[in-house]
């Protein structure tokens, strides 16, 4: 009975396979985009230029014919390596670039946050003190950039009010966003700007300092503000403050603590 194949045929088609079986795994797969469309026309030649020679080894390993087919083979499998390989590093390289590119940002960035807010019963900024029975509160907000560049087209939007404690977002009333607090600024590297907020409430009565001290009101500060990075990115900072409340004890300082709801930043 006649041989199908000898030995060395059967070791070069199962090479051939596992080759094949490599080149098209997900691993090696090269994105079907326009800059990679040459590549993969190249590889689908190669493979047919193996498959080709593949197939006159396989009528007679003994031919010369054959022998000029395995060569052929040969190159055309150290081809393909050399494409899979040039891919996968022009892959590398430009990953390798986005990560530099992300962590430039990250630390070359303005962060603008907001480093403290009070609510004061005298209108002078460099005199706060707490608010009293009588005495108009004045809000004050105070920001810094901690980043390494500046900030840009800095603007702030708040709104001020007494509200019930504990606090029900659902009855803050929406920020007032074409209400702007400043004009457009930039702030520099470490450098501070402050929002004031005056004339937003009346008069204290008895009754709201009593809601204050007893923890059943608080008088509440929230906002948003808006700023461009050095790589012309939107960045926002929203914030939620609070004076009185269950810090009843805190009264006597012009200080408001932040809510456990609505501070973030982008």
């Amino acid at each position: 009975m006649k041989q199908w194949m000898t030995w060395h045929q059967a070791v070069l088609l199962g090479a051939c396979i596992g080759i094949v079986a490599w080149l098209f795994s997900p691993n090696y797969q090269t994105c079907d985009d326009n800059n990679h469309k040459q590549p993969n026309q190249e590889k689908k030649t190669y493979i047919k230029v193996i498959g080709t020679n593949v197939g006159i080894f396989l009528k007679d390993p003994n031919h010369s014919a054959a022998i000029q087919a395995l060569s052929g083979t040969a190159s055309a499998f150290f081809a393909l390596v050399l494409i899979v390989v040039s891919n996968r590093q022009a892959k590398l390289t430009e990953a390798a670039n986005m990560t530099a590119e992300r962590a430039l940002t990250v630390v070359q960035r303005a962060y603008v946050v907001l480093s403290s807010a009070g609510v004061s019963g005298n209108p002078a900024r460099h005199a706060l003190k707490p608010v009293s029975i009588g005495s108009t509160p004045y809000a004050y907000v105070f920001f810094k950039n901690i980043g390494n560049t500046p900030a840009y087209n800095f603007i702030s939007y708040a709104r001020i009010g007494i509200f019930d404690w504990p606090l029900k977002p659902e009855v803050l009333p929406p920020i007032e966003f074409d209400r702007p607090r400043n004009v457009r600024q930039t702030i520099a590297p470490n450098a501070n700007h402050s929002t004031a907020f005056e004339n937003e409430l009346p008069a204290l009565t008895h009754a709201d300092l009593n809601g204050l001290t007893q923890g059943t009101k608080a008088i509440f500060l929230y906002g948003e503000a808006r700023y461009l990075d050095a790589f012309n990115a939107a960045r926002w900072i929203k914030f939620r403050y609070f004076y009185g409340g269950d810090i009843y004890s805190r009264l006597d300082t012009w200080e408001m603590n932040a809510h456990e709801e609505g501070n973030e930043a982008n």
